[in-house]
């Protein structure tokens, strides 16, 4: 696809959105080394005699970094912004460009987000007045509808509106600390053996109250304790257990590959530091 100056800033919008992606990954990777490991947590135990072992709960858990919240907010921010840029070059270009609307009309314009079929339909002629038909088709291929119901729920930008809409109109976003690994070193045992080394996790997220795993035992004596020491590995991530690295870059690679659709990216594009991703 040749390049077109009139894609040029939603370009660049996404180019801003994988600078945000980027200054995340290396928030999140500068800590959680073995050294100092991320999040810190201190944890109770309690005995089980019907499930024949202890529920290991955290009391405290390390608060995520704001700062990871805050860009998180603005990779989303960048991202729709981009789109939102994608819109109007597509309205420019069809059949009723903006300077042909009145106010209220270039108010509506707005890249649709379609969660079903029918509402994706009826938000055309709002959101993308006069747009060619080939180019509402290059919109609808990847939009979550398109997809089953679960897949549909977790698609790069059914996440994208949620953080968006939420980040802009009601609050900092959330990250959740969803453990991946974890292992729990005895330190003290009384009345009782572990009967199992593996500790199973609990699928959700790292939160104070709310048990991580169970210590497996077999009860020898009248008063079964222990004492353990949590070494936990965490994926922070949004909804549904997404990981925030797998949105960031599905989310990214699906906004660079419809821009693709309609222009060759701007030469200045290199200048901000972006890395660019082939499409085929």
């Amino acid at each position: 696809m040749p390049h077109d100056p009139l894609f040029d800033s939603a370009w660049l919008k996404w180019t801003q959105a994988v600078l945000h992606t980027q200054a995340l990954e290396a928030a999140i990777e500068a800590i959680g080394s073995d050294e100092d490991p991320h999040p810190r947590l201190t944890v109770r135990t309690e005995y089980h005699p019907g499930r024949h072992g202890f529920a290991v709960i955290p009391e405290w858990v390390e608060s995520i970094p704001v700062r990871w919240r805050l860009l998180l907010g603005d990779v989303a921010n960048n991202y729709r912004s981009s789109l939102e840029h994608l819109a109007w070059a597509l309205v420019t270009r069809g059949r009723t460009p903006p300077d042909k609307l009145n106010s209220k009309a270039r108010g509506n314009i707005h890249f649709p987000i379609g969660q079903h079929k029918n509402g994706f339909n009826g938000s055309l002629s709002r959101n993308l007045p006069g747009v060619r038909r080939a180019d509402i088709a290059k919109v609808r291929r990847g939009q979550p509808y398109r997809y089953g119901t679960r897949n549909r729920a977790r698609h790069a930008l059914t996440f994208l509106a949620d953080i968006n809409n939420g980040d802009k109109h009601r609050t900092i976003q959330p990250i959740w600390a969803q453990p991946t690994k974890v292992g729990m070193e005895i330190t003290h045992i009384e009345d009782c053996e572990q009967s199992s080394p593996t500790n199973r996790l609990k699928p959700h997220a790292l939160e104070v109250g709310q048990e991580i795993t169970l210590i497996r035992v077999r009860r020898t004596g009248s008063d079964p304790r222990i004492v353990v020491h949590p070494h936990v590995v965490v994926e922070p991530t949004i909804g549904q257990r997404v990981s925030i690295k797998e949105w960031a870059a599905q989310c990214g690679i699906f906004v660079f590959r419809l821009l693709g659709e309609f222009s060759e990216p701007p030469a200045e594009i290199h200048e901000v530091g972006a890395e660019l991703i082939p499409w085929s």
